[in-house]
């Protein structure tokens, strides 16, 4: 198995989202097929989900020739981190695995540069058995369909917070509102339908559901993934946030 990220703008969104993953949890199973890589996650408290499909396309190399359908391979999300994090502009990240089953090889190398003063660099990082089993994730059709700014909706949830931990969110044919309020005060955001990318809810529906905005926080922090962020809302059910990015999906 060995993978190729070169592309400036892909390495810099992979390494994001690695980053913000670990919010979540610290090791995951990656799973490696034929079709391309996946993984799942709850965080701490098993309130949050996160589900990240990523097609072979998406990467500039991808190999995969195994007799089985799929691998998976065990990783620290930290420890992968703090390695794509020492990456310099112009070096491309290859992730692959040799004979030993017990590691994982990272490379970093520059691209098209001879010069002598740059240093490509090579790592090792162990594998871990993980014993989990993926859900099997089936989503309700959704009530309210909401696609807004992703920076904008950051910039809502660090002003919303200050209120109160958790958000009331009212959704009707004619507008969106947001609201925190507790002891110390009230604050209610009133979004105008031309002020979103896209909308969409059902003719007589209105939906008033509560979410942690701890929980909005941590898929908020995937904003420089998407320029939107894509949600779906259920009555009584979790809310779910999506960013595309051509064939990524979180």
């Amino acid at each position: 198995m060995k993978i190729i990220i070169s592309a400036t703008t892909k390495c810099q969104k992979f390494t994001t989202l690695l980053q913000h993953l670990t919010q979540f949890t610290e090791l995951i199973n990656i799973t490696f097929s034929n079709e391309g890589v996946y993984f799942q996650g709850l965080d701490g408290s098993h309130c949050c989900l996160f589900e990240c499909k990523i097609n072979k396309e998406w990467f500039d190399s991808y190999e995969y020739v195994e007799k089985n359908p799929q691998t998976n391979l065990g990783i620290n999300i930290k420890i992968m981190y703090k390695i794509l994090n020492i990456r310099k502009d112009n070096q491309s990240i290859e992730i692959y695995t040799t004979s030993k089953t017990d590691k994982l090889n990272v490379d970093l190398i520059y691209i098209d540069d001879n010069s002598s003063k740059n240093f490509d660099k090579f790592f090792e990082m162990p594998l871990f058995n993980i014993d989990v089993v993926n859900m099997n994730i089936v989503m309700d059709e959704t009530d309210v369909d909401l696609v807004i700014q992703s920076k904008r909706m950051c910039e809502l949830m660090s002003e919303l917070i200050l209120f109160n931990q958790n958000l009331t969110m009212n959704f009707n044919e004619e507008k969106i509102k947001m609201i925190a309020s507790g002891e110390m005060g009230k604050m209610e955001v009133r979004i105008d339908l031309d002020n979103v990318a896209e909308y969409a809810i059902g003719e007589g529906i209105e939906i008033t559901e509560s979410y942690s905005i701890n929980h909005i926080n941590m898929m908020c922090n995937f904003c420089k993934l998407n320029t939107d962020f894509v949600m779906g809302f259920v009555k009584e059910k979790p809310m779910k946030g999506t960013y595309n990015l051509s064939l990524i999906h979180i």
